[in-house]
C-alpha cells in the first residue's frame, strides 16, 4: 500500500500550459506546452470552479498517469494575476459619459442618435466624453450612394462637424473617439487599430488606438471596441468544481471579463474569432495595452451582450468592467452609461455605475 502510495505521489505534479481545442472534435481540450507537445485536459476530477477557452494560459495539479491524458485536481485559470504588483494611485472626483457606435440608424445618414448623445454630453458635467465607434459601417453603404457621399466624407462632414461643435462651446469636456473594425472609412480595418488618421483643430478632441489606455484624473481607463465578450462566451466552457458551493460561484459575465485582467490581454482568445478581423502578424503588444503599468481601474467594452457594469473578480475587486451598450440598434434608440467617482484610491467601490436609455 505504501508503494502505490509514494507511486502516485510520483505521478502528481502541474502543468502550465496554453489551452486548445481538438481540431476534429471541439468540446475535446488539451494543454499546449512551450514545445508545442499537447496532452488531453481531464475535468471530471475538477474540485475548484473554472473557465477555459482557447489561447488561455493555465496552471493545473493533478496527474498524468498514461502520458497522454492530464486529470487535473485544481486548475487555475487567471495564471497572470499576481506577475505585477498594482499600484495604489490618488484619484480624483470624476465624471464619464461612456457611448458606443452605431451613431445613426441603419437606414439612413441623419446622425440624430449623435445629437441625443452630443445633447446628453451638454446637460451633463463629465471630465470625458467617450464615443466607441463604429461610426460610419458599410451598413449605411445604401444611403451613402444615394446621397453621392463617401465614407470619409460623412466622417468628416457629419460626425467631426457635430462633435467639433460641442467641443468648441464645451472647451473643458474632453472627447475622445475610438475606431472600430466596422469603420469603413478607416484605412486600417483590421485589429489592433491604429487610431483615426484625421486631426481637430479642436485640443479637447482626441483620437485614440483600438484597443487603447489613458488616465483620467488618475484612474486607469483601458477601451475596446472588439467584441471579446461575445467572442468568450461561444467558447467558455466552465464549470463549479467539485467543492464550490452556490455561494462561492461567480456569475459568468465577471469571469468573462476578469480574463482580460487575469490574461493580461485585451483579447485573449487564440485562435480569434474571424468577426474580430484579427491581424495576422504578432499583435501580443497592443493587446497588452495598459496592463503592463499597472491595472486599469476601468476596461470599458463595447458588445453585443447585455448592457452593464461589473466587479473584477480578481485582485480584491479593484476593476471595474463596463459596456454601454449600443446607441443605436437598428432604427431603435439604444443605451449609454454614466460613471462617477468619488476621491480615494479604489475607484470600484467608490464609482458608480448609472444605465441610460436614449
Amino acid at each position: 500500500e505504501e508503494e502505490e502510495e509514494e507511486e502516485e505521489e510520483e505521478q502528481k505534479g502541474q502543468i502550465i500550459g496554453r489551452v486548445c481545442c481538438d481540431s476534429s472534435d471541439r468540446q475535446e481540450l488539451q494543454l499546449e506546452s512551450s514545445d508545442g507537445s499537447r496532452v488531453k485536459l481531464e475535468l471530471r476530477s475538477v474540485e475548484n470552479e473554472y473557465s477555459l477557452f482557447p489561447g488561455q494560459i493555465v496552471k493545473c495539479v493533478g496527474a498524468n498517469p498514461t502520458g497522454y491524458c492530464f486529470v487535473a485536481k485544481e486548475i487555475d485559470c487567471y495564471y497572470f494575476k499576481q506577475i505585477k504588483q498594482e499600484q495604489q494611485q490618488q484619484i480624483q472626483k470624476t465624471e464619464m459619459l461612456l457611448f458606443s457606435g452605431p451613431f445613426t440608424a441603419n437606414d439612413d445618414l441623419m446622425y440624430e442618435p449623435l445629437d441625443d448623445v452630443l445633447h446628453e454630453a451638454s446637460s451633463k458635467n463629465p471630465s470625458i466624453v467617450l464615443l466607441m465607434g463604429p461610426f460610419v459601417s458599410d451598413e449605411n453603404i445604401n444611403h451613402a450612394l444615394t446621397s453621392n457621399i463617401t465614407y470619409k466624407q460623412a466622417f468628416e462632414q457629419i460626425v467631426m462637424k457635430k462633435v467639433e461643435a460641442f467641443a468648441k462651446q464645451y472647451p473643458n469636456k474632453h472627447v475622445v473617439l475610438v475606431p472600430s473594425v466596422k469603420d469603413a472609412f478607416h484605412r486600417y480595418c483590421a485589429f489592433p487599430q491604429p487610431p483615426f488618421f484625421e486631426t481637430s483643430k479642436c485640443k479637447n478632441v482626441h483620437f485614440v488606438a483600438n484597443p487603447s489606455a489613458f488616465e483620467v484624473n488618475g484612474i486607469r481607463v483601458a477601451v475596446s471596441t472588439c467584441d471579446i465578450l461575445k467572442h468568450l462566451s461561444g467558447f467558455e466552457r466552465g464549470g463549479k468544481g467539485k467543492t464550490t458551493t452556490e455561494q462561492q460561484q461567480t456569475d459568468r459575465m465577471t469571469r468573462l471579463c476578469s480574463h482580460m485582467v487575469g490574461q493580461m490581454s485585451m483579447y485573449p482568445l487564440f485562435p480569434p474569432h474571424p468577426d474580430a478581423k484579427f491581424e495576422s502578424h504578432d499583435a501580443t503588444v497592443p493587446l497588452r495595452v495598459g496592463m503592463d503599468e499597472r491595472v486599469p481601474d476601468l476596461i470599458v467594452l463595447t458588445s453585443d451582450l447585455a448592457a452593464g457594469g461589473w466587479k473584477n473578480a480578481l485582485s480584491g475587486n479593484k476593476t471595474m468592467f463596463v459596456n454601454p451598450g449600443k446607441v443605436c440598434r437598428g432604427v431603435n434608440a439604444g443605451t449609454f452609461c454614466k460613471i462617477s467617482s468619488s476621491s480615494g484610491e479604489n475607484f470600484a467601490e467608490s464609482a458608480r455605475l448609472e444605465l441610460h436609455k436614449l
